[in-house]
């Protein structure tokens, strides 16, 4: 008993043995379940991948909004399964960050309603609605703390939310031995995914000068997270990108890669408070 209370938080978990047939019976149906359609699998583990002012963060508080509110994801794609979201932002300015996600919900929200004639500026910084989305402020998260994991599990206990994303990845672990034991530590994710259904998705920068690059294992960072990873999203520039455009690549080891899509983002926060995704 003490070692699966060693090794799993809470000891929510003793070390099992299953029958194939009851196995089969639990997880033999193979069909894909989405959050996301074709962009986050249900009950993943999963990376995003990008160099520095690549629009990772809007990419993921886009998410966010999205999966929390029900509303499609970039304005285009459909959210089949809506839930509360919980937001490990360990990097960012937080003043920065409330901006970034009013600008976007607000935006997101209100679109198809009346713009208010007496404060037309302001109307999409106000977020009309409650939305599941919940806020770790005190940046101590980390893979290898028994503690910030434990209470990680009552969190996902508590709210069962569809989605974590934890914002980037060298905050809540060493970048030593190639990342070797960060995948080992970042286990317990597929653990707390097994429990509770939840899916993770962990941002992860390259080196500036990946800009361009588009191989897999080193896009990844290593061979170790490369292995860990079940959903990969791999942002990168074109050469002759217009401003606000990205190129990003989806692999998923359920499916197979996705087809490359262009992401053009369209942001005016200081002037009309806008903000578009084509």
């Amino acid at each position: 008993k003490k070692a699966a209370t060693d090794h799993a938080p809470g000891g929510a978990l003793d070390f099992t043995l299953i029958a194939l047939d009851e196995f089969m019976c639990e997880y033999g149906d193979s069909r894909v379940q989405w959050i996301v359609q074709e962009w986050l699998p249900w009950a993943t583990t999963g990376l995003i991948i990008s160099p520095p002012a690549h629009y990772k963060t809007w990419l993921l508080l886009d998410l966010a909004v999205s999966i929390a509110s029900g509303r499609p994801f970039l304005g285009q794609f459909p959210v089949e399964k809506p839930g509360p979201v919980i937001l490990f932002q360990q990097e960012d300015a937080f003043q920065g960050l409330a901006g970034r996600i009013g600008l976007i919900a607000g935006n997101r929200l209100m679109e198809g309603q009346e713009v208010p004639d007496d404060d037309p500026l302001s109307f999409s910084l106000y977020i009309p609605e409650a939305i599941p989305v919940h806020i770790h402020r005190e940046r101590v998260l980390r893979f290898g703390d028994r503690w910030s994991m434990e209470k990680l599990r009552e969190f996902v206990e508590q709210i069962r939310p569809r989605l974590v994303i934890l914002d980037p990845l060298y905050s809540a672990t060493t970048t030593e031995d190639f990342m070797a034991s960060a995948a080992g530590n970042m286990m317990v994710l597929k653990h707390l995914r097994d429990l509770y259904h939840t899916s993770f998705l962990v941002a992860h920068h390259t080196r500036k000068g990946a800009v361009h690059d588009t191989g897999r294992e080193g896009a990844w960072g290593s061979q170790f997270l490369n292995a860990w990873l079940e959903t990969g999203w791999q942002i990168r520039s074109a050469e002759d990108a217009a401003p606000g455009e990205i190129i990003l690549r989806r692999h998923f080891k359920i499916t197979g890669a996705a087809e490359t899509v262009n992401v053009r983002f369209d942001i005016d926060s200081e002037e009309q408070n806008s903000y578009h995704v084509h």
